[in-house]
């Protein structure tokens, strides 16, 4: 079992007179993991037993939040996502992976990349965290989830942790490239990860500034039309 800590951060240059909009795209990603109830979405929060854990945001904006993934193994986050918010967001949801090695190593692979094609969510194979190229479309949020090198077998913590933080800081910099004005970053890390990975103060080199940082259960999971869509690597339908 791991506690998740989403940190949400946006550009230094857009603190300040407009924190009605940082507020809004800050929601918009609490939302991907906190319970919610947006209307008109048919949304339902998983725990009702706990109205205070809920968020009522309006679907103010004139236009859709652009919505970036990145690292999203098998898209199944990307696919949770898109049940949650449907048309309220554009989304581009991306993986390391080829088409064909994403298919080949997660079972519920297919399922994910065909949902996502019928929903109208433009899908990018092989992309890196660390090198996102200039887009014309640029993201309003980018979403990074449990970033990791794969070297779990790594004994030596602190080369562990200095092999993450480099990940980390040249993703920051790729992400403050391609972030809209107004954008906003959420990363997703596990435990101690936040403080042994020095994720605030590697933000701060690509001036970006640490804007929050919560603890997410499964009991404040969002539930669409009574399907759990919080495990990253799960698809229920």
């Amino acid at each position: 079992f791991a506690i998740h800590f989403p940190l949400s951060v946006c550009h230094q240059g857009f603190l300040g007179g407009k924190a009605a909009t940082s507020n809004r795209l800050t929601a918009i990603l609490v939302q991907s993991h906190l319970s919610v109830v947006s209307q008109p979405s048919p949304l339902t929060c998983a725990s009702q037993s706990h109205p205070e854990r809920s968020m009522y945001v309006q679907p103010s904006c004139r236009r859709r939040v652009h919505v970036l993934t990145v690292g999203d193994g098998d898209l199944s986050y990307s696919l949770a996502l898109a049940r949650c918010f449907g048309t309220e967001i554009s989304l581009t949801a991306s993986t390391l992976l080829s088409m064909s090695s994403l298919l080949s190593t997660y079972a519920a692979g297919k399922q994910c990349i065909a949902e996502l094609s019928a929903r109208g969510v433009a899908i990018e194979y092989g992309v890196d965290a660390c090198t996102l190229a200039p887009r014309p479309k640029r993201p309003d949020v980018l979403i990074f989830n449990y970033p990791h090198l794969g070297t779990s077998g790594l004994v030596d913590e602190a080369a562990h942790a200095r092999r993450h933080q480099v990940l980390l800081a040249h993703f920051f910099r790729a992400a403050e490239r391609i972030l809209g004005p107004d954008g906003v970053v959420a990363v997703t890390l596990c435990g101690a990860q936040p403080r042994n990975w020095r994720v605030e103060a590697l933000a701060a080199r690509s001036t970006l500034v640490l804007e929050a940082s919560r603890a997410v259960t499964r009991e404040s999971a969002v539930q669409v039309g009574g399907l759990a869509v919080l495990e990253p690597s799960r698809v229920e339908g």
